[in-house]
């Protein structure tokens, strides 16, 4: 009579033998398939000194564009105060004077075009 087959639980995680699959060499497994690709070689060194180039002007990139969103964050939380402001100061008007042409027209100018949510 025949055992079945033994089954052998193994943990999850990485295999040895598997690629890493970070930025870096992700670029350098590209580099190194389009090289070998056309016929070229090109030393492990030197296809790891073009991943690490790469790598660092995404990066730059990917913080200039940080520094570009932070900024217009802050700037569209300064405009959005000032209209608070202004709101505020044409209501204020409107009830320390009896309203005014200018205060109402203020207001409207205001609440015709709100945001959508």
């Amino acid at each position: 009579m025949e055992s079945a087959p033994e089954v052998v639980e193994v943990a999850n995680g990485p295999q040895a033998g598997t690629q890493d699959v970070g930025p870096r060499a992700v670029i350098r497994d590209t580099i190194h398939t389009t090289l070998n690709a056309g016929g070229y070689w090109l030393p492990i060194e030197g296809q790891h000194a073009i991943a690490d180039a790469i790598v660092k002007l995404r990066n730059e990139e990917v913080e200039k564009w940080r520094r570009k969103a932070v900024d217009r964050g802050l700037e569209l939380g300064r405009l959005q105060r000032t209209v608070e402001l202004v709101e505020a100061t044409a209501h204020s008007w409107l009830d320390d004077h009896n309203g005014t042409d200018c205060a109402r027209a203020v207001l409207h100018a205001l609440t015709a075009y709100q945001p959508k949510e």
